[in-house]
């Protein structure tokens, strides 16, 4: 990465606290046995060198689309939502790579209810297919980033 570029590279779902990029069926809960209550969104920031160490500020805004019901903008937060922060080289951003002058990395997990997906006519009931899409936005615009992420299904 240029030391004087940030971006997203990735934003993807997961089981709650799973690690594996994918939805499976985690753990029940007491209203459907054998369906998960909640699931994470995980974005992947990286930030080159010299922006990581201007400790310079950022907005990434996070969108979830619900294709199933015709890619209808979940309005709602936590669905929908803009993450403030700053990029640094201290923790919770982790240097990547080798030599003097480092990238670093920042991964941001949110955990969103499956309750919490509107469930509207004619589709009334999941799964429903989701995706998400971050843009990542640098104070003064310098640095602007959009990624989009797979589809994945809530049962």
């Amino acid at each position: 990465m240029n030391a004087n570029d940030a971006r997203i590279t990735r934003v993807y779902a997961q089981e709650t606290g799973g690690g594996i990029a994918a939805i499976e069926n985690p753990a029940p809960n007491a209203t459907q046995p054998g369906k998960a209550s909640q699931f994470d969104v995980v974005i992947e920031l990286d930030a080159g060198g010299i922006v990581a160490g201007g400790s310079g500020t950022y907005t990434v805004q996070l969108i979830t689309v619900d294709v199933t019901n015709d890619c209808t903008v979940i309005p709602t937060a936590p669905f929908t939502q803009n993450i403030s922060g700053s990029f640094s080289t201290a923790a919770p951003w982790v240097a990547v790579g080798t030599g003097g002058n480092p990238d670093y990395e920042l991964l941001t997990v949110i955990t969103l209810p499956v309750a919490g997906i509107p469930i509207s006519a004619p589709f009334l009931s999941l799964p429903h297919i989701l995706k998400f899409y971050a843009a990542l936005i640098s104070a003064g615009n310098q640095l602007v980033s959009v990624v989009e992420s797979e589809p994945f299904v809530i049962v």
